[in-house]
């Protein structure tokens, strides 16, 4: 067998069995062996959060910064909300001029529903543009496993 022809089956060899230690391919002197090697490959060896990861994507940057303005907008209506129903809010997706809240549960919802009007014009004193707040009853999986 040529050369050419074992160093060729030492490339198969390795191909089809894939170490990288034990497969050599023969130089075209049939002398020496050299290991068979691969370029490096290029990875990010440093880690990173997932804020930075979201503030490196536009589309995510976009959406983080969304996510931060609802959350701004219900600690700034929060000493106008009842304490005993501050813990059923949750911020919910912003859409133009409609902020959505996300509500525990249809007694909270209603609650809230009546303070509405004032929630909207303590948005605006504070520079938001709110025509409307939406809300969302939120079903946990233990309400809806409840008779």
């Amino acid at each position: 067998m040529g050369a050419l022809a074992q160093n060729a089956t030492a490339v198969t060899e390795y191909a089809v069995s894939g170490k990288r230690n034990s497969q050599f391919y023969l130089s075209a002197d049939n002398e020496s062996r050299t290991a068979l090697q691969h370029p490096p490959m290029n990875r990010r060896h440093q880690p990173f959060t997932l804020l930075q990861a979201c503030q490196d994507a536009p589309s995510l940057a976009r959406l983080t910064e969304l996510s931060a303005d609802s959350v701004a907008r219900l600690k700034a209506i929060e000493p106008l909300i009842p304490a005993p129903l501050r813990a059923a809010l949750k911020a919910g997706p912003i859409e133009g001029p409609v902020w959505c809240l996300l509500v525990a549960n249809n007694a909270a919802a209603a609650k809230i529903r009546q303070l509405l009007p004032s929630l909207q014009a303590h948005l605006r004193s504070k520079g938001w543009e709110v025509d409307s707040i939406r809300l969302k009853v939120q079903i946990t999986s233990t309400q809806a496993l409840r008779p």
